[in-house]
C-alpha cells in the first residue's frame, strides 16, 4: 500500500527572500508535478521561520513532520546554519527510522555548501555538522545552476519533474518487514512527544500548508 503523498518543504525564509520568492514557487511547481505524476491530490507543508518560537510552534512543526511521507531539505549555507532546519532533519529522520525506512529524505542542493565539509573553512558555521554529514550520505538533486530562475523556467520544471518521479518511487517502494514480523505494519500517522514517537489520531495541519486538490 503506497504512502500518502504528503511532504514537508524545509528551507530558510532568508533564502526564499534572496531568491525573490523562487523557492516557494518551486514548492508549488513540485506539488503540481507530483500531482500530475500520481494522478491524485498532493499536500506539501512549508516551514516558515518567522513564526514565533514556542511550544505551540514546535508542536505544529512536529505534527506536520509526522504527517509527511517525505522531507525536501533545500540545502544552502543558510540552511546548514539554521537551528530549526537542522532540527527538522533530525526529527524527521527519527520518524522515518520508526517506519523502518531510509529513503524518505530527498535533498535539493540549491547553493554550494562544499565549504562546510570536514576540514573545510566553514565547517564551524554548521549548526549541527552531523546533519551535514548525514545529508551527504543521501542522493542530492543538484539545482545550483538554476538558483536564479523561477518555476516558469523550462529546466526548473524538468528538474522538479525528476524530483516528483523520485518521490513517487519513495511512496510506492515496499517496506521490508521488521525482524520477527511476517509483513510490514500499515503506516500509522505519528507525532513526536515527550515519550518519543506517538500515534497521531487526527491530521492537524499548521498554517503554512500548500495543498493541490
Amino acid at each position: 500500500m503506497p504512502l500518502e503523498p504528503i511532504g514537508f518543504w524545509s528551507y530558510t525564509r532568508a533564502d526564499d527572500e534572496s531568491a525573490i520568492g523562487h523557492l516557494s514557487q518551486w514548492r508549488q511547481e513540485l506539488a503540481r508535478r507530483l500531482r500530475a505524476t500520481l494522478g491524485r491530490p498532493v499536500t506539501i507543508h512549508q516551514d516558515i521561520e518567522t513564526i514565533a518560537l514556542g511550544q505551540a510552534w514546535e508542536a505544529a512543526i512536529d505534527r506536520a513532520l509526522a504527517e509527511s511521507a517525505f522531507l525536501i531539505p533545500i540545502v544552502t549555507p543558510a540552511f546548514l546554519r539554521s537551528k530549526w532546519c537542522c532540527e527538522e532533519v533530525k526529527r524527521f529522520r527519527r520518524i522515518m527510522e520508526q517506519r523502518n525506512r531510509k529513503d524518505m529524505i530527498l535533498p535539493l542542493h540549491c547553493i554550494d555548501v562544499s565549504a562546510f565539509a570536514k576540514d573545510r573553512p566553514r565547517r564551524a558555521e554548521c549548526h549541527d555538522p552531523d546533519v551535514y554529514d548525514y545529508l551527504r550520505t543521501l542522493n542530492w538533486h543538484d539545482l545550483r545552476h538554476l538558483k536564479l530562475f523561477d518555476a516558469s523556467h523550462i529546466e526548473v520544471r524538468q528538474q522538479l519533474d525528476k524530483v516528483a518521479s523520485a518521490i513517487q518511487d519513495t511512496l510506492y517502494r515496499p517496506v521490508p518487514a521488521p525482524r520477527g514480523q511476517a509483513a510490514a505494519q500499515p503506516r500509522q500517522t505519528l507525532m513526536l512527544g515527550a515519550q518519543g514517537v506517538l500515534p497521531l489520531t487526527k491530521p492537524d495541519f499548521f498554517a503554512a500548508v500548500y495543498a493541490v486538490p
